[in-house]
């Protein structure tokens, strides 16, 4: 209940760019190896300024909680890695793990994000898709040549993080440009399948009796695709659904964007699961103890 929604949208940028660069870019520029309390003092300062995030963004309390679970989840990754890659392990782990939880990181992040932002749930589930295919395959080609291209070029595997530093912006700098890309498509998604706002009321026209109960029969259907776990069918029948919502009537509308939202929820996950285990799997190379 305070402030308008521009200030709170320049809070909102200027506590996760401020979060980002505390977390990601200032470790990369401390004097290599860089020691541990000090890395996980500011990985914990970026971690607040996300939580801060929370607090000033100007959206609704369902998409503040999915934000509040992808951070959550994103703290873990990053706790797990930032252990993996400066703690002191009696045994070696391989690259493919580290990248694995790299990738894990960035990608809840890029949720935190668009849940904080009001993106359609279709956009969300493109952009995932993407992310996974872009980042996913250079998580899979891409870091093993750039570590063999450092390796070749005389740095010292047991000294240096620059492979560490470029694998970082590179994936920055792609995760960012695929978040322009969500904000483009978002509203097209909104278009084409209204949840809320002008474009759903915009939606609400008379229907047919016919067409009524066809939605309700495609509002079962979805329902019944996502007991079975067919999301994708799910998704393909409940956005036939929303298009007519006046057609749905009562409780219902909110019931089939409850269902749109959660069987984006299940395939994200999966996408995200499936991507790590490619990456683990196709990168069993493992890491010198006491590399940094």
């Amino acid at each position: 209940m305070w402030g308008d929604h521009r200030m709170r949208s320049l809070l909102l940028y200027a506590t996760v760019i401020s979060g980002a660069f505390a977390g990601y870019a200032l470790p990369s520029m401390l004097s290599q190896p860089a020691d541990f309390s000090t890395v996980m003092s500011l990985r914990w300062t970026s971690w607040i300024l996300f939580a801060v995030g929370l607090v000033v963004a100007p959206t609704l309390l369902g998409n503040r909680t999915v934000a509040s679970f992808a951070l959550s989840l994103h703290v873990i990754s990053s706790i797990a890695r930032t252990i993996v890659v400066n703690g002191d392990l009696p045994q070696p782990v391989t690259y493919g793990v580290i990248d694995a939880y790299r990738f894990v990181s960035v990608a809840t992040l890029v949720v935190y994000w668009m849940a904080l932002r009001l993106r359609h749930p279709l956009s969300v589930l493109s952009t995932m898709v993407v992310f996974c295919a872009v980042i996913g395959t250079f998580f899979l080609q891409g870091s093993i040549v750039i570590r063999a291209v450092v390796e070749i070029g005389g740095v010292s595997e047991q000294a240096t993080s620059q492979d560490e530093t470029i694998i970082w912006s590179i994936t920055g700098v792609t995760g960012i440009a695929i978040l322009v890309l969500c904000s483009w498509f978002d509203s097209y998604c909104r278009t084409l399948v209204p949840l809320c706002g002008a474009e759903y009321q915009a939606a609400r026209i008379p229907v047919l009796v016919e067409a009524r109960h066809a939605v309700t029969r495609q509002f079962r259907m979805a329902w019944v695709f996502f007991a079975l776990f067919l999301d994708v069918l799910a998704v393909f029948y409940v956005c036939r659904v929303l298009r007519h919502p006046l057609a749905l009537g009562g409780d219902k509308e909110w019931y089939a964007r409850l269902l749109l939202c959660l069987s984006v929820a299940r395939m994200i996950a999966v996408l995200l699961i499936a991507t790590m285990t490619l990456i683990v799997l196709f990168d069993p190379v493992y890491r010198p103890i006491g590399r940094f």
